[in-house]
């Protein structure tokens, strides 16, 4: 029998029930509505604390706190009063909330200014740092230097090379672009220059009175002064001329073929002795050797016959001496010009003697290009050992 339409379907299943959907202000998306209180009847003032003791009575005219019932919504409403004062406020947008000691810059801006005079990340003012130039400092020391030993007579031979040093770096320091501060640069290669020249300067000064001094030193051991004048006889020398006939200075030679003795330390050293020159030897230079070059107009070759006899050697006895080295002669003019030996191949030459023994004698000619008109004026200077020297007339 078919069902009631009105019965319920028993095997129906029933339909879950459904959780109440949360309000805006459950979710959080609004505040809250405080809703009204109704007026509660007061209740009656207590009159004893807990422990028994009885209350006193407010003081006369004491403010009475608000009920913080009485707080409305923030949509409008004025916020609830807070027992520890105000209740703070969000500052407005762009503004600096409160106690803040930090002013709000406009956007762009840096938050406080920069204090005049101060310079910042970046600035490239005058009060900014500029690099440290050290190849202009490096060429203002090294020019320094340069200076000095320039200044110093022996040491200005050397001064040269740190002054060129200096040169270098300051050149280096104007063409770097590492830094503005040229100063010490400029300054750097200008003390180079002056060094350089300076050491020039002290260099030749120097080299001359070395030559100076030497020279001086050489005629005073050879017994003559710088005038040509004989020497005091006390003065102490290694090699000394003895006189003969004359003195044997410039003014006062040995005539031609006379014997002259020198001494080493007091006794006997070497026997000299200039024979009569031939002034007129052309042909005889000629004809000795083909490749022989004639003597320039108005001079003419000149052979000097020379002997020497070795006696000994008081500073080292026994021991053979070299004539060719010992005894140098030159023909000095009248105004004091020196012409030296000429090389040429000529017969006996004196060059070539061997050494000598003591005891020994060695005889050999040396030739010389003289002017025709000196030879009358002139002399032959002989020179024994860098120490001792005298002079023979030309004639």
């Amino acid at each position: 029998m078919p069902e009631s339409p009105t019965e319920p379907d028993r095997n129906r299943a029933e339909p879950p029930e459904l959780p109440p959907i949360p309000t805006p202000a459950e979710l959080g998306l609004v505040d809250p509505v405080a809703a009204p209180v109704p007026p509660a009847e007061a209740a009656p003032a207590p009159t004893s604390t807990p422990y028994g003791a009885p209350l006193a009575p407010p003081p006369a005219g004491a403010p009475v706190a608000p009920s913080p019932y009485a707080a409305r919504s923030s949509y409008g409403a004025p916020a609830a009063t807070s027992p520890y004062g105000p209740a703070p406020t969000a500052p407005a947008p762009g503004q600096p909330s409160a106690g803040s000691s930090v002013a709000a810059a406009p956007y762009g801006q840096p938050d406080s200014p920069t204090p005049p005079g101060a310079a910042g990340p970046g600035a490239s003012g005058p009060g900014a740092d500029e690099p440290r130039n050290t190849l202009g400092l490096a060429a203002l020391i090294v020019g320094l230097v340069a200076i000095v030993l320039a200044a110093i007579p022996f040491a200005a031979f050397v001064a040269w090379l740190p002054a060129l040093g200096a040169v270098g770096l300051g050149v280096a320091a104007l063409v770097s672009k590492r830094s503005k501060r040229r100063g010490q640069g400029v300054a750097g290669l200008v003390l180079g220059i002056v060094a350089f020249l300076l050491a020039l300067i002290m260099s030749v000064v120097s080299a001359i009175w070395w030559a100076t001094s030497s020279i001086e030193a050489a005629v005073e051991g050879a017994g003559f002064d710088a005038s040509g004048e004989p020497y005091d006889e006390g003065a102490a020398q290694d090699m000394q001329v003895v006189p003969g006939t004359t003195e044997g200075y410039r003014a006062d030679p040995f005539p031609i073929g006379e014997t002259v003795e020198v001494t080493n330390l007091g006794e006997p050293y070497l026997s000299i002795t200039i024979d009569e020159p031939d002034y007129d030897a052309d042909a005889i230079i000629e004809a000795e050797n083909e490749f022989n070059e004639a003597a320039p107009e108005g001079s003419s070759y000149v052979l000097v016959p020379v002997t020497v006899v070795y006696h000994d050697d008081a500073s080292a006895p026994g021991a053979a001496a070299s004539p060719w080295s010992d005894v140098v002669v030159s023909f000095e003019t009248s105004d004091g010009l020196l012409v030296d030996e000429d090389f040429s191949v000529i017969p006996q030459p004196f060059f070539d003697l061997p050494d000598l023994q003591p005891g020994e004698t060695g005889t050999g000619n040396m030739a010389f290009v003289v002017p025709d008109d000196a030879v009358d004026d002139g002399t032959w200077l002989v020179n024994v050992g860098w120490q001792a020297e005298f002079h023979y007339a030309a004639k």
